[in-house]
């Protein structure tokens, strides 16, 4: 066998080498991009799990707001129409949709209750004959810790009957507001506020 006959048959270093280089390039691109893959997956879940969040809470209050009933709340010292609400919080007489037999519930969404971040909720049975005093104080359920919740309110007219417009306070009022706007901030990306119709008239 010559020598040229086993040349033709094996591999240059070069060869070899371009060979490496190439299949070092390859494999640095596709470990490349699936890490970028796994960034951008992980980026969207938690996005989704955040709005996602605050998705299922605007649906509850949704629900809620079209089932308000109109009723007084009892309490010892004062008498007070159910529907109220602030900038940071509001109140309203609804059925839970877990509940059985549609028991009305007096439901309560809060944000910076006490320096708190987040979103609270209170839940109490609603009494017709007169609220438990400690209904007050009862005891705050945390709905998300890293949104804030914020309402405004429509319909509300001056002593001359002219409308005010968008307001974000409805309190001392015995009918509800026709609109109600809730807004959530928090996290890294904030949802465009909803406005929803509180009754169902």
């Amino acid at each position: 066998m010559s020598a040229c006959g086993a040349r033709a048959r094996g591999f240059t270093l070069v060869e070899v080498l371009i060979v490496l280089v190439l299949t070092s390039l390859i494999t640095l691109t596709l470990f490349s991009a699936f890490r970028t893959g796994i960034k951008a997956w992980r980026t969207a879940e938690d996005h989704l799990q955040r709005v996602e969040g605050a998705r299922q809470l605007l649906n509850v209050v949704h629900r809620h707001l079209l089932q308000v009933v109109p009723v007084v709340l009892v309490f010892p010292d004062r008498t007070e129409f159910a529907f109220s609400g602030t900038a940071s919080s509001l109140r309203y007489v609804a059925p839970l949709s877990m509940s059985a037999g549609s028991e009305l519930y007096v439901v309560e969404l809060f944000s910076d209750e006490g320096r708190r971040p987040g979103v609270w909720g209170r839940f109490v049975p609603y009494v017709a004959e007169g609220m438990d005093p400690a209904a007050e104080s009862a005891d705050d359920s945390l709905i998300s810790e890293e949104l804030r919740v914020g309402f405004l309110y429509y319909g509300a007219t001056d002593e001359s009957g002219q409308e005010m417009g968008w307001t974000d306070t409805w309190t001392g009022r015995a009918t509800f507001p026709l609109l109600v706007r809730i807004s959530f901030t928090g996290g890294t990306h904030a949802m465009p506020p909803v406005v929803m119709r509180a009754g169902a008239g």
